[in-house]
């Protein structure tokens, strides 16, 4: 659930979706969008046999059980029971401590069109140096695994990759709709493969 007004979260978004750093990390509900902006780089970079290439998938019901299980449920420490004129000041304590640091934003009432095209999903970094890896990491009950989980692909596969995500549709005119796609996209066909 996010803690800042929808509207300023579809504004961050946008500025997202526009190359803007943002809190945002952009997920897609589609792994083949997900290969594409994995493979797609830079947008002028051609990667060399020693490049890896990865996309992440992220367990969603999984990282809801993780936020859950983080914030809700607290239970007092031993040492504060019985000593109710400093009980206030340990859950302070224990409120700071566990702080969202990590979260997901809700569906947003306005997506932009970037956001329909490309199946935008989006979580947010409380403050900026945080990751949601290392937050899995550290921060879950359960296996990292089961909520993150890395796949690597050899970069030598991009020229492949992204020509058979074009014949399934996928190209950044599609996923931008704009003229900067269609350049991109025009880009890719005759100068950079």
């Amino acid at each position: 659930m996010s803690i800042l007004s929808d509207e300023h979260d579809e504004c961050v978004a946008f500025a997202q979706h526009f190359s803007l750093p943002t809190s945002f990390l952009d997920w897609s509900s589609s792994p083949y969008i997900a290969a594409f902006f994995a493979f797609d780089g830079n947008k002028s970079t051609v990667f060399g046999s020693g490049h890896k290439v990865a996309i992440w998938a992220l367990n969603w019901e999984m990282l809801e059980l993780v936020l859950y299980y983080e914030y809700v449920g607290t239970v007092p420490p031993k040492e504060c029971r019985g000593y109710p004129d400093n009980f206030q000041e340990v859950m302070k304590t224990m409120r700071q401590d566990n702080a969202r640091r990590i979260e997901k934003v809700e569906k947003l009432g306005n997506p932009n069109r970037r956001m329909v095209y490309q199946e935008g999903l989006f979580t947010r970094a409380i403050k900026i140096e945080d990751d949601i890896e290392k937050f899995i990491r550290k921060r879950s009950r359960f296996a990292p695994a089961t909520v993150l989980t890395k796949i690597t692909i050899p970069g030598t596969a991009q020229a492949d990759a992204l020509k058979d995500l074009a014949l399934m549709g996928i190209t950044p005119v599609t996923l931008m709709g704009d003229p900067e796609g269609a350049a991109a996209t025009a880009f890719n066909r005759v100068l950079r493969f």
